[in-house]
């Protein structure tokens, strides 16, 4: 089972990537995160990419299934302090399409939310 580490702020639940996950994790990490949070209402997440400089195609997959279920619960996923590298594939595969790319929290509490644009 993964253990990760997560702090709420201002409404968001950032969920910190440890700097390894193996293959197993990965296969896992989607379930993991329904039940931990969709199924427990939190639907705004924000991953925090910082201490991986790289990732795995399974995690891509992972984040994309993951994306899809908080849409599907009216949320979001952002994802924050993406390397390069990471970067680079998400736009060559057009995954950032899917998946939005914040240089910081700040940017992803910043942005304008449906609620924030109804009058």
């Amino acid at each position: 089972m993964i253990d990760l580490a997560t702090r709420d702020q201002n409404g968001l639940t950032v969920v910190l990537l440890p700097p390894k996950l193996n293959q197993e994790d990965w296969l896992v990490f989607r379930s993991h995160m329904v039940r931990q949070f969709i199924e427990q209402g939190v639907v705004d997440l924000v991953i925090d990419c910082e201490s991986c400089p790289e990732l795995p195609s399974i995690a891509f997959g992972a984040f994309t299934s993951l994306s899809r279920d908080l849409r599907r619960a009216g949320g979001t996923l952002h994802l924050v302090h993406v390397s390069e590298r990471i970067r680079q594939v998400l736009t060559r595969t057009r995954l950032d399409e899917y998946l939005p790319i914040r240089g910081t929290l700040t940017e992803v509490i910043r942005r304008p939310r449906p609620a924030d644009t109804k009058s």
